[in-house]
């Protein structure tokens, strides 16, 4: 199999270095050259004609979004991916303007890089497969109303290899039932079938994360949620078994679907949808599906900024106000599971570590004394160099 090639640009020699070490490191890739602005990432990008470009935003000489749409006309099968310390909101309108394939924020670069290049890869894998090929037994498009988005791959979905089967023998509420939840905004998941066989519509697809679309779509909700499905399968058996609707405010699920374990909050309601063509008269369960996670982790770090400035206040000193804040965050340790405070010494030379949560002073994970004259490397834990050197430029007069 052929290597992947990426292209790293970034104005800043440290976040480059990481990158190569980060992306160096994963089987099968490699980092074919490096760019310090946008006119050598073009070139570099003409020259080398990468799978995959990690273009940092703000750079001297050319931007990484000019950067993007010279590269994209002349280059249009590269990935791009637009690496930022703006605010996550700008970053995606600004990826949407030049249809950049992944955003990922600096502060999560180590966390997030590698899971959003391989859904850039899955998306265009997913594209080539659901291609409509000739001979192939795929639904016709005149069977639903598909236009674009999920109806598209809906349509385009050889339903025959699924326990559902061909779409011309659905019965005609599952025909009515896809056709609603597809015209619908909010996010409607439909469970089909003893196996509970998983449509859905475009606002619920973002839920599904890098399973969507292959390991959701057809798909029964126990391999799909796997590792909820101790939790999902009672309340979805309830109505399909005659019972009655089930409804949560507020449901937390530990989920998969960036690569890691997320914790999730949802407010769902699921409820039987009759079909008279099958004995039970009972043909699947509807899901109503409203994420609410960022509500309530937002909810649970106002209270912490509400903790840490009714305490700190009353420090006298610097360490007092370090280590009344470790208090604080040992409390929330969900959203804080640990924490270091160093304060910088006045010659500017080193960091030290005042006080620590979760954490003892001394351990690998926790040195006592940081040297502020290193760069980042790959012994350094912490590059507070490099956060001094961004804060004093975003300080810096004019």
């Amino acid at each position: 199999m052929a290597l992947l090639r990426i292209l790293t640009v970034d104005d800043e020699e440290a976040v480059r270095r990481g990158a190569r070490e980060l992306l160096s490191s994963h089987s099968g890739w490699q980092v074919c050259g490096e760019a310090e602005d946008g006119i050598q990432a073009v070139e570099s990008a003409r020259a080398l004609r990468p799978d995959v470009v990690v273009m940092d935003v703000a750079m001297p000489r050319m931007n990484g979004v000019d950067a993007t749409r010279a590269i994209r006309q002349e280059l249009p099968e590269t990935k791009i991916i637009l690496l930022s310390q703006n605010d996550p909101r700008v970053l995606r309108q600004q990826a949407a303007a030049i249809r950049a394939h992944g955003i990922v924020g600096k502060a999560d670069l180590f966390r997030e890089l590698v899971p959003t290049i391989e859904k850039a890869l899955d998306a265009e894998a997913n594209k080539e497969r659901l291609a409509p090929t000739t001979g192939s037994a795929l639904i016709s498009s005149t069977s639903l109303n598909c236009d674009a988005g999920m109806a598209a791959l809906i349509a385009n979905k050889n339903w025959a290899e699924t326990p559902l089967g061909p779409v011309e023998n659905w019965s005609p509420t599952l025909r009515t039932i896809t056709n609603f939840l597809l015209a619908n905004r909010f996010p409607l998941l439909l469970w089909w079938g003893p196996e509970y066989i998983q449509i859905y519509n475009d606002a619920y697809a973002p839920i599904l994360g890098v399973k969507h679309p292959i390991r959701a779509l057809g798909r029964p909700v126990s391999e799909c949620w796997d590792e909820i499905w101790h939790v999902l399968k009672p309340l979805i058996d309830t109505p399909f078994h005659g019972g009655p609707a089930t409804w949560m405010e507020d449901i937390e699920l530990e989920i998969n679907r960036s690569g890691k374990i997320e914790e999730t909050h949802f407010t769902v309601a699921y409820s039987p949808v009759p079909d008279e063509t099958v004995p039970s008269g009972i043909g699947g369960v509807l899901a109503t599906v409203h994420e609410i996670t960022e509500k309530i982790v937002a909810e649970r770090r106002v209270a912490i900024l509400r903790d840490l400035g009714a305490e700190a206040g009353e420090a006298k000193t610097a360490e007092q106000a370090c280590s009344v804040a470790a208090d604080v965050l040992s409390k929330y340790l969900r959203d804080c599971p640990f924490a270091l405070l160093y304060l910088n010494d006045p010659d500017g030379r080193h960091a030290r570590l005042v006080s620590c949560s979760q954490v003892v002073q001394g351990e690998p994970g926790a040195p006592t004394v940081i040297d502020l004259q290193r760069d980042f490397s790959a012994d350094v834990v912490w590059p507070l160099s490099q956060v001094n050197r961004r804060l004093a430029q975003l300080l810096r007069p004019g």
